[in-house]
C-alpha cells in the first residue's frame, strides 16, 4: 500500500519508468542493468523523460509498464541480494 501511494504521488516516476521499459524493449540490450546504469545516469534524463514519454504516449501504457517493472525486480532481485 505504501508503494502504491508513493507512486501516486510521483507521476514524474511512472512516467519515468515507462519511458526506460519502451527504450529497453526497443533497443533490446544484451546486458539490462548496465544499460539501466548508463541510462539513469545521463546529465539530461529529466529532458529526455519528458521528450521520450510524448513519444511514446507513456500515459496510456503505464499501467501495463508498471507490471513488468514489478516483474523484472522479482526476476532481478537476487542480484542485489547478494
Amino acid at each position: 500500500v505504501n508503494n502504491e501511494t508513493y507512486l501516486r504521488k510521483h507521476p514524474e516516476l511512472q512516467n519515468m519508468i515507462s519511458v526506460f521499459l519502451f527504450k529497453v524493449l526497443e533497443e533490446k540490450p544484451r546486458d539490462i542493468l548496465q544499460y539501466a546504469g548508463k541510462y539513469f545516469d545521463q546529465p539530461d534524463l529529466e529532458k529526455i523523460i519528458e521528450i521520450e514519454s510524448k513519444h511514446y504516449n507513456t500515459k496510456k501504457w503505464t499501467w501495463v509498464f508498471l507490471i513488468v517493472y514489478c516483474w523484472l525486480i522479482l526476476k532481478y532481485s537476487f542480484l542485489w541480494a547478494v
